[in-house]
């Protein structure tokens, strides 16, 4: 399978994975050939793009961090939750303690299944939608995350409940303001700022979230160096669930089509973040992540300086930036393959760029 962005699907190309809709429903299936109108339906609704089957790459396979099945069951639960938390003109609405487990444990036991594996896979998710996908995605690189950090089975539990919920305050925000795609001004981001505040004391008054699951919600904008907010907290003041969700939101934001621009690559949203490290980010946090995602996921397109185009074929989780590659010209004439990890006569060889389309 090879992933093709959304502004480079035609007429003829057979979808290697389903595609689903902001309801989790399934809209297309794998296998499906795509047609003029069915291309711009995937433009319209957003998709950043779709896996494809391709002659010469149909023995090339990617594999969601979860199961497709568990990961939209998680967001339909997820958007269930939030649409009844829109709705709550009281704001009494709650989830107990027992819903929060059936959400979040599958999740860490289909992760505790593949330990070590990477985060190898471009979402291909709709543009609407995207607080309930967001919260899922935050919830699985928060975890792997922890789990890299060697956190027990029970803070990793309260680190999933907290990352779900982060950005519940949100929903109070206005929306014009919350989907604004241009530069907010100082009197709007004041009311942003305050989308943390009303979503920890929400969550602390309905879901009886403990206190290290509030610290998560309430301090994902605090920053590293004490420039963030609501309490300008710094370094290690500032909690570990906080610490971990403000890199998993702002990666994931990252990698999701949003209303002023494209969803980014892996490997792009990792340097952002590694130049923010000890700034913005705890850069202990930051390493984890960097460990523990693809940056250049399998069935990408990719450019050396050499000058070959190549798909990416497989990564290794000891040297994710080192993977291992086939040139690529869509012909599928012969094999001929770049280790860049274990072949020492690559061991030189430098990616230069993630392509969008072929030359």
């Amino acid at each position: 399978m090879r992933y093709v962005v959304q502004t480079e699907l035609s007429k003829g190309m057979l979808l290697a994975r389903n595609l689903y809709d902001e309801h989790c429903n399934k809209v297309f299936v794998d296998g499906h050939k795509l047609s003029h109108r069915d291309v711009e339906r995937i433009k319209k609704a957003g998709y950043p793009g779709a896996y494809i089957l391709d002659p010469c790459t149909d023995e090339i396979v990617a594999e969601p961090a979860i199961s497709e099945q568990l990961y939209y069951n998680t967001a339909s639960e997820v958007a269930r939750i939030l649409q009844n938390v829109r709705n709550d003109s009281s704001l009494h609405y709650c989830v107990s303690r027992t819903e929060q487990l059936g959400i979040v444990e599958p999740i860490l036991d289909a992760l505790f299944e593949r330990q070590g594996a990477l985060i190898d896979y471009l979402d291909t998710r709709p543009y609407i939608g995207y607080e309930d996908f967001h919260a899922v995605m935050a919830t699985v690189l928060a975890l792997r995350i922890g789990m890299k950090l060697e956190m027990t089975r029970e803070q990793l539990t309260d680190l999933a409940i907290s990352a779900l919920f982060h950005d519940v305050g949100s929903l109070f925000l206005p929306e014009d303001v919350l989907n604004r795609p241009g530069r907010l001004t100082d009197e709007e981001f004041e009311v942003v700022k305050d989308h943390v505040k009303k979503g920890a004391e929400y969550l602390k008054s309905n879901f009886s979230l403990t206190p290290s699951m509030i610290q998560g919600v309430l301090q994902h904008h605090e920053n590293f160096d004490g420039t963030g907010y609501p309490n300008g907290l710094r370094r290690k003041n500032i909690s570990l669930n906080g610490r971990i969700i403000a890199v998993c939101d702002v990666y994931d934001a990252l990698v999701s089509k949003r209303a002023f621009r494209p969803a980014m690559y892996p490997v792009a949203a990792l340097d952002i973040l590694q130049q923010q490290s000890d700034r913005k980010f705890d850069p202990d946090v930051v390493e984890a992540l960097d460990s523990i995602v693809a940056p250049y996921p399998i069935g990408c397109l990719v450019k050396l300086k050499s000058g070959e185009i190549c798909i990416v074929v497989l990564n290794y989780p000891e040297a994710p930036r080192r993977p291992l590659l086939e040139v690529y010209d869509g012909k599928c004439q012969q094999q001929v393959f770049f280790d860049l990890y274990k072949d020492p006569a690559y061991s030189n060889t430098v990616i230069a760029k993630v392509l969008d389309t072929l030359p």
